[in-house]
């Protein structure tokens, strides 16, 4: 009522106009709110004032009308009215062109701030990495303390977006376990989970169901299950089917079906349970059941999904050869999920780099450019092979050297740059240190432990060769542990 006799007696305040449509904003009359910023924009000590809460509270109620609009509307070129746009642009996921514009100073102000966290989540693929490192640095100062946090998380997720997932998630681990805030524990077990590390996610959540975060009990049932760890998974879905969550009672109900059937209960199952199924229950060697199970299954996308599931157990256990023959069985199903065509196509060329040097260097990676977003490292990896190949030095070389720290979770990006690597016999601990980074984030990598054990008995290291190679005796059937034993006589006494 204050503010209302105010502006009667003095209509062309902007001060006042602003306070009012800061007081309808938190009112929630969104309309009103609006209209007395625009008010307020036609003085020109409040026009930056009221530009920055006109797209605050556009931001705030979630308008349709698009962000990049709305700020060539107003013609603004301040920071505070940027900074809300690109608010605005996050929440209609559009991402819009706007300069970035670095801090001149070292102290970070509260618009500034916006402004960095807003920009790197809408320009998430085309950040500028020096302008990650620039803001990062700023952030560990201790006068922006108070920014530190949402600087350094809205970073690596520009860092993880681009490839850099070791990067990104040790800002975000060292943000969590600083504040001890559970949605960072989550993310990073969301994270974990994209990088096809279940045992690393299911850490994680559990961290999480501690502190309370929602759904946390749900992400680590479903790490323990993709990790398949089925006795540590299964207490955790029936307390998931007794809970007061009906969604999840639910999907657990459903879980629990798919994961406690017996093999002459699949014949009556629906086709997403029998892909259930074959992903969790059937081991990698059974492949006589897994190809029952699928040959059964009507819908061809869930088909292809199976194949692709099962070539790539087969992949990790550094079986190239049968994973390319299961993958053939992918051949002539009709597929509409695109992500699932591109994962078919990504790991083909994959297998291909591994066993045809010829066929893949006739493959035109720029064509498969626009999948970057999906798959990083995983282009970086065949760009990399196909320059090594082509005796592109250079390139090859500057691509091992992103792929040896890049992403301690892709495992083929880093075996292959510690093969590089191992050719320099200056600096024989460069290979070696590659890969126990990536053992450190995939203890029980077949791939990874074959690697490593002759790596470490190059340089000597005897004793760390012979407790992996124990450990890998204990992971493979013995008639695939005695076929790398005899595949490497260099290395080892043959067993029979």
């Amino acid at each position: 009522m204050i503010l209302k006799q105010a502006k009667e007696e003095f209509p062309t305040s902007g001060i006042v106009h602003n306070a009012l449509g800061l007081l309808f904003s938190e009112l929630k009359m969104s309309d009103s709110a609006l209209l007395s910023f625009q008010e307020a924009r036609k003085s020109r000590a409040t026009k930056e004032m009221a530009e920055t809460n006109l797209l605050a509270t556009s931001a705030k109620f979630n308008l349709t009308y698009p962000a990049d609009s709305l700020l060539q509307l107003i013609g603004s070129q301040k920071l505070g009215p940027r900074a809300n746009t690109l608010a605005l642009a996050n929440l209609q996921s559009l991402p819009i062109e706007v300069e970035y514009l670095s801090p001149s100073d070292t102290v970070v102000s509260a618009t500034q701030a916006t402004f960095i966290c807003n920009y790197f989540i809408n320009q998430l693929y085309a950040v500028d990495t020096v302008h990650l490192a620039q803001a990062v640095s700023l952030a560990r100062k201790p006068v922006n303390e108070y920014f530190k946090e949402a600087i350094l998380v809205a970073a690596s997720q520009a860092y993880y977006a681009q490839g850099e997932i070791k990067r990104a998630f040790d800002l975000t681990r060292e943000v969590a376990y600083r504040t001890g805030s559970g949605k960072y524990f989550t993310l990073l077990g969301i994270w974990a989970l994209e990088q096809n590390n279940p045992q690393i996610a299911a850490n994680y959540f559990e961290i999480a169901k501690d502190k309370n975060q929602p759904n946390a009990l749900l992400y680590e049932a479903i790490a323990q299950t993709e990790s398949d760890s089925l006795a540590l998974a299964l207490p955790l879905w029936d307390s998931l089917a007794r809970s007061a969550d009906e969604k999840n009672v639910e999907i657990s109900k459903n879980s629990l079906v798919v994961l406690t059937a017996s093999p002459t209960q699949v014949n009556d199952m629906s086709d997403e349970d029998k892909y259930w199924y074959t992903r969790y229950k059937i081991n990698w060697l059974d492949t006589l059941t897994f190809w029952n199970v699928t040959h059964s299954i009507q819908k061809e996308e869930l088909k292809a999904r199976a194949i692709l599931d099962f070539s790539k157990k087969w992949y990790a256990q550094d079986n190239t050869e049968t994973a390319i023959k299961i993958l053939e069985h992918t051949k002539g199903l009709k597929l509409t999920d695109k992500h699932v065509y591109d994962q078919i196509l990504i790991l083909n060329l994959m297998l291909l780099a591994e066993t045809n040097t010829e066929l893949f260097l006739k493959q035109d990676l720029e064509k498969i450019q626009s999948l970057k977003p999906s798959f990083p490292n995983e282009l970086v990896y065949l760009q990399t092979l196909k320059s090594e190949y082509a005796g592109r030095a250079e390139e090859a070389q500057a691509g091992f050297e992103y792929l040896s720290t890049a992403n301690i979770h892709f495992t083929e990006g880093l075996i292959s740059s510690a093969r590089h690597f191992s050719l320099d016999t200056t600096d024989r601990i460069k290979s070696y240190s590659i890969l126990v980074s990536g053992l450190l984030a995939r203890p029980n990598s077949i791939k990874l432990l074959k690697a490593y054990i002759k790596e470490a008995a190059l340089i000597g290291f005897d004793d760390e060769a012979n407790d992996s190679l124990d450990k890998l005796k204990k992971l493979l059937p013995a008639r695939y542990f005695n076929q790398y034993i005899k595949e490497n006589p260099d290395f080892f006494d043959i067993e029979g």
